[in-house]
């Protein structure tokens, strides 16, 4: 019973983090922004569109919708960033079943040769802040899920790898947020859109983008086998 009971809380802390989080943003501003962040977060959780997309479509629609301002902004780059520090908490406590999966394990063998050579094969400090940097980077598979996984593998500490992650992802989801708060606005004015039309040409570009990576991906595999 103990060990069932240890499972099924493994399995509950990392879901409990968004419902905390969305239920801030709730109470701090209402409804409709609860539902913009859950939909933020849906999207970046199960869409092929990383950071880079997702928050910049957001804080557009956002700004078109309800003329949001930068806490609002601020709102929906920590729900997201809560994405990768949730998945990171998920692979922390069940490490061991997700190991069993042998697409993650296509994945990331290649993914950890490569931080193998540039983390040093081992837990450092410097180690834990390239991991910090690669999550806050918005590159496709820089998330927090991949990056656990492999620090995982190389013998990490779980602790100081949850943090890595949540600084990374802190940092560079408030960047990619800001960024697009700041210079959106007279981006649009210049090229004369709408946001909703910006935020459905970035969105367009994130599924090409994806598309091609996992056709290149896919024909780089049966190259080498």
């Amino acid at each position: 019973m103990r060990g069932i009971g240890a499972s099924l809380l493994s399995l509950a802390l990392p879901i409990l983090l968004p419902v905390i989080v969305l239920s801030l943003v709730w109470v701090l501003f209402g409804s409709m922004m609860m539902y913009a962040a859950l939909a933020s977060m849906i999207a970046y959780l199960f869409g092929p569109l990383g950071r880079e997309m997702v928050i910049p479509a957001a804080v557009l629609l956002l700004m078109e919708s309800i003329s949001a301002g930068i806490w609002e902004v601020v709102a929906i780059s920590l729900s997201v960033a809560c994405v990768d520090v949730s998945l990171a908490l998920f692979v922390v406590l069940n490490f061991t079943l997700v190991r069993r999966s042998k697409i993650l394990a296509r994945i990331t063998d290649r993914m950890e040769k490569a931080f193998t050579r540039r983390l040093g094969g081992g837990p450092t400090r410097r180690g834990y802040a390239l991991l910090a940097v690669y999550v806050a980077f918005p590159l496709q598979f820089s998330g927090g899920f991949i990056a656990t996984i492999i620090g995982s593998l190389l013998g990490y500490d779980p602790r100081r790898m949850v943090l890595a992650v949540t600084v990374g992802s802190v940092i560079g989801s408030l960047a990619m947020g800001l960024l697009v708060y700041l210079v959106g606005r007279p981006i649009l004015n210049v090229l004369t859109l709408g946001a909703l039309q910006l935020a459905g040409i970035l969105i367009v570009v994130g599924f090409i983008i994806a598309a091609v990576y996992v056709y290149y991906s896919y024909r780089r595999k049966k190259d080498e086998d």
